[in-house]
């Protein structure tokens, strides 16, 4: 691993996470490294800058055969479920990997993850401008999604009342689109 992205309390394992990472485990989904080994028959080679899409899915569920691998029902995230990129090496499976072209930084390249997410999540919502968005969380890359926006009205909510802070519009809302999965 040569850059990984970090942003959060002094103690890691607090929240929702608590039952999600072992105690002990290597955190580090936001990573970005050079490989440094590959199997003949990969499509990469040592050298290569990659970014780990660190979201795995068991591929035979309803939710995977339906095309929403993100809805699986085994989902794991590499540096949370499983052993991440915080570490000197890691063997990561090359359909996890994208290549990073030699004209971003590594700095730059570890935040390709976060951003990516910010990216998805506005494309799937459908935002257009002029649409009033209220983003929930504390996630640095829907706050910098949320300021991509033409305003913010309430910075930290511990500061200021939301309701007092927020323009007085009747938003719409809007839902990304995603299969309907019913319980088994």
């Amino acid at each position: 691993m040569r850059a990984a992205f970090y942003q959060g309390a002094r103690t890691f394992f607090q929240g929702h996470l608590d039952h999600r990472v072992p105690k002990g485990g290597i955190i580090g989904h936001e990573t970005f490294g050079e490989i440094v080994e590959a199997p003949p028959a990969s499509a990469f080679k040592g050298g290569d800058r990659v970014v780990v899409e660190p979201v795995v899915f068991c591929g035979s569920c309803r939710a995977c055969a339906m095309g929403a691998s993100y809805l699986c029902y085994k989902l794991k995230v590499l540096g949370v479920d499983l052993p991440g990129g915080m570490q000197g090496y890691w063997a990561v499976r090359s359909s996890r990997l994208l290549r990073v072209p030699d004209t971003i930084s590594d700095d730059h390249a570890a935040l390709l993850e976060p951003l990516a997410v910010a990216v998805h999540d506005v494309a799937r919502a459908e935002v257009k401008p002029g649409d009033a968005v209220l983003v929930f969380g504390g996630a640095h890359h829907r706050r910098r999604g949320a300021r991509l926006g033409h305003r913010q009205y309430c910075r930290d909510p511990r500061r200021a009342r939301p309701r007092e802070s927020l323009p007085d519009v009747r938003p719409r809302a809007r839902h990304a689109r995603q299969p309907t999965l019913r319980a088994r």
